[in-house]
């Protein structure tokens, strides 16, 4: 017996979970909130057309907004895109509408009432809504004493609804809220063309691998950068007024001789501005405005008005959008640049590497006045800074597309001062030249008719002097020698400044200066450094001369040991040097590599420590006719005995090279 009756409660409780667990799938939460609610509108969740009547005195307005396949569009009073935010707040208000309570006519006719009480006998606000083929009519009247609420009126109704006033709050708002403010409606992305129109002068651009081109009336390379900032403010732009009542003249007077036409074209769509006259009348302070209208567009019948300094990219584009870098290469790729200049020649080759991860070197590469061919390395970060620094040539202003002969002659191209040619496959030459009459640096491409002006900070960087590429390392025969011999002589006293020698096998210069002061120790290290290491800044003569007006002052000669030696062989160098005529300026001269040059800051440095002296500054001679002044004696008194004046203090001691 209590077998069958377990049995029995097991298969209720199955039973039990079975009907509560169904109730629970089946369920849905909205379902309590809506019993407890009730939705007035439940067909307003497939709206496609808006239409709000205002009557208020002498002001009548019906504004009509329609849905379209891409976006909501204000079809009245005027065409013109909707505020979709705007527009979705209404959908909202429409498709949760919720009735708080309820009051039926006939209580209302009971009561000794009218619809005139509630606001909805002649109401100031109707709205009506279409959803596919239905059409529904709502009366909106005046608010309720409690607040917040207004009273409601579905035509068809026996009832008056108190409904929250959200809904009137989104249906009244002003129509520059109700509207969208946004002129183009195509994505920058998107765009993939560019025309422009201003006077008799038309331009087009177009997108093609990632590379913008003006293509009418030249082809010639736009710049990227400048063509996304202009089409980004285009697209950007805001209409700022709807202009319902034309100025004198109407649009004919407005768009007569308009001041630009703009057309951009994206995916299977174009949209086209049209900038009108300016704006007459406007307050102190605020932007300039033009009147604007689209063509070929459903709004094409809207007059608005523009900021037209968000235009100032497109305006004047052959100058402003025009890629300015005409010179385009990888300086990387280049493996040879040849340099005429003043009828001499000479080429800088990269030469082979012989491991992948080596820095590229380079050589100068020229022939002699006997025609011999002439070759020595060439500093590879001032060539490197050449390419770089062609690469990043602009031209100033765009003079010609199609010059003439006589422009040529007049610019300075025609016999060209310098010829540069890079060659990395596709070798590309560029002529620069003085203009004949204003002094200014010309420059064009060889291949392509554009005369350009460009800036003469490039010439520094193109010579045909070998001395400017020319390595800054003096004599690469002693790179890793080792100095074992210093003599350093003043040449105007005969002095004998330095006069070092060390047995290089036996010992190293800081174990034979250990015995010196610490600071003439430092000094003579210094030096070796720069002499085992011997850099210049630059070049001045392919000869030993000094510069005029610094004549050499000191000489030194120099031991080297040359690495590889298995005997005691050295080699002897000998240098002079001018004074230091300032902080980071000194002449120096080989003897033996025939060259004059300017000294690095380390060797300056390492110089004027070994040839600096102390001498008692001069004071400078009183002028003829001129009285020394004396100071007068101090007046004696019975207090104290009378004194002499003070002298005047020492100055202080200084310094110069000898």
């Amino acid at each position: 017996m209590r077998i069958k009756l377990t049995i029995v409660l097991i298969i209720l409780n199955l039973a039990a979970f079975y009907w509560i667990y169904e109730l629970e799938k089946g369920a849905d939460p909205r379902d309590s909130y809506r019993k407890e609610t009730v939705n007035v509108l439940p067909n307003a969740a497939s709206v496609d057309e808006v239409r709000i009547q205002v009557n208020m005195g002498q002001k009548q307005e019906e504004r009509v907004i329609k849905r379209t396949r891409n976006y909501w569009e204000i079809t009245s009073p005027f065409v013109w895109a909707a505020n979709e935010n705007a527009i979705q707040r209404i959908l909202t208000q429409l498709q949760f509408l919720e009735k708080e309570t309820s009051i039926p006519l006939e209580d209302i006719e009971k009561s000794s009432q009218s619809l005139a009480d509630f606001g909805l006998e002649n109401p100031t606000i109707i709205l009506s809504y279409h959803a596919g083929d239905d059409v529904t009519v709502l009366k909106i009247g005046s608010p309720t004493e409690m607040g917040n609420r207004i009273y409601l009126l579905p035509e068809g109704s026996d009832e008056v609804y108190v409904v929250s006033n959200e809904l009137l709050k989104a249906i009244t708002i002003s129509l520059s809220e109700l509207r969208s403010d946004r002129v183009i409606n195509i994505p920058l992305f998107e765009v993939r063309s560019l025309s422009i129109e201003q006077g008799d002068q038309r331009y087009r651009f177009e997108e093609s691998d990632d590379t913008w081109w003006l293509v009418t009336p030249i082809r010639a390379r736009a710049d990227n950068a400048r063509m996304d900032a202009a089409l980004g403010e285009f697209v950007s732009l805001r209409s700022l007024n709807i202009v319902r009542d034309l100025p004198s003249g109407g649009e004919a007077a407005i768009f007569g001789q308009p001041m630009m036409r703009v057309t951009v074209s994206g995916n299977n769509r174009r949209r086209t501005l049209v900038v009108g006259s300016k704006v007459e009348n406007l307050h102190e302070g605020e932007p300039t405005l033009h009147y604007a209208r689209l063509e070929d567009d459903p709004a094409s019948g809207t007059i608005f008005t523009i900021d037209v300094s968000k235009l100032e990219g497109l305006q004047d584009p052959a100058e402003r959008l025009r890629e300015r870098r005409f010179l385009r290469f990888d300086p990387a790729s280049v493996n040879a640049v040849e340099i005429t200049e003043d009828g001499k020649t000479l080429t800088l080759q990269k030469l082979e590497k012989r491991q992948a991860e080596e820095p590229d070197s380079w050589q100068i590469f020229r022939r002699g006045a006997d025609g011999s061919i002439l070759t020595e390395p060439a500093d590879s970060n001032i060539v490197v800074r050449l390419l770089v620094e062609l690469r990043k040539l602009e031209a100033r202003e765009f003079v010609s597309d199609a010059p003439s002969g006589e422009d040529l002659k007049q610019w300075g191209l025609a016999e060209p001062r310098t010829r540069l040619t890079l060659k990395d496959g596709t070798d590309q030459t560029l002529l620069l030249g003085l203009g004949a009459g204003d002094g200014k640096l010309y420059a064009k491409l060889e291949s392509e008719p554009f005369v350009y002006e460009v800036g003469a900070l490039i010439l520094p960087y193109i010579s045909s002097d070998p001395l400017l590429y020319r390595s800054r390392v003096l004599n690469q025969a002693l790179v890793g020698a080792r100095v074992v011999s210093l003599d350093l002589t003043d040449l105007e006293t005969g002095e004998t400044l330095l006069s070092d020698k060390i047995d290089q096998s036996k010992e190293t210069w800081s174990m034979y200066l250990q015995s010196r002061p610490e600071k003439e120790n430092a000094s003579i290290i210094a030096l070796i450094d720069q002499l085992e290491n011997f850099h210049v800044q630059s070049y001045q003569y392919t000869k030993f001369a000094p510069l005029p007006g610094k004549p050499w002052r000191y000489r030194l000669v120099v031991e080297y040991f040359l690495p590889g030696s298995t005997d005691s062989t050295t080699t002897r160098r000998e240098y002079d040097f001018s004074v230091r005529s300032e902080a980071n300026t000194q002449v120096g001269g080989s003897v033996e590599d025939k060259l004059t040059f300017m000294l690095v800051q380390p060797m300056i440095d390492a110089l004027f420590q070994l040839t600096f002296v102390k001498d008692t500054p001069q004071l400078p001679e009183t002028p003829a006719g001129v009285e020394s002044a004396t100071q007068p004696a101090l007046p004696e008194t019975d207090a104290s005995p009378a004194k002499s004046a003070a002298p005047p203090a020492t100055p202080a001691s200084g310094g110069e090279t000898r």
